[in-house]
């Protein structure tokens, strides 16, 4: 399982696979940039659940640790990067993600992970537009 620094300067690449578990032999290895935080941590057949949303998570007892918009302190160890960051005022969401991909994720509806390409490379905004026309709209950024 992928697991990323909680805060305000995590990379769109780390902060959509925060949370992921992937096969042994197909997992992505960090750093994934330079100065990548980011590690991997084991996860076994009997400690991982199928959430809500389909994603395989593992069941972590314990915390971790965060910077957050009051400080530092420590979340559950089973929360990802998109999760922690809804929890987050909007004005340190919009630090990290910036206003218009803000409003795509508290108005249109998408997560962290909407914001990168299947080989984790960010989408620019026009292809975020060009993607996700309706959540565009639902978040109501100018048609450009």
């Amino acid at each position: 399982m992928w697991v990323s620094t909680l805060d305000n300067r995590t990379s769109s690449i780390c902060q959509s696979r925060d949370g992921k578990v992937y096969p042994v032999d197909r997992s992505p290895s960090p750093p994934a940039h330079p100065n990548c935080r980011s590690v991997i941590v084991p996860v076994f057949k009997d400690e991982t659940f199928v959430d809500d949303e389909g994603i395989k998570r593992g069941l972590v007892d314990g915390m971790r640790p965060q910077v957050a918009a009051a400080g530092r302190g420590r979340t559950s160890a089973s929360t990802n990067y998109n999760d922690w960051l809804k929890r987050q005022p909007r004005t340190f969401q919009v630090d990290v993600l910036g206003e218009s991909k803000t409003k795509l994720f508290r108005d249109g509806g998408l997560s962290v992970g909407n914001f990168t390409d299947l080989r984790d490379n960010p989408l620019t905004l026009e292809q975020l537009r060009d993607k996700f026309p309706k959540e565009w709209k639902k978040a109501g950024l100018p048609k450009v």
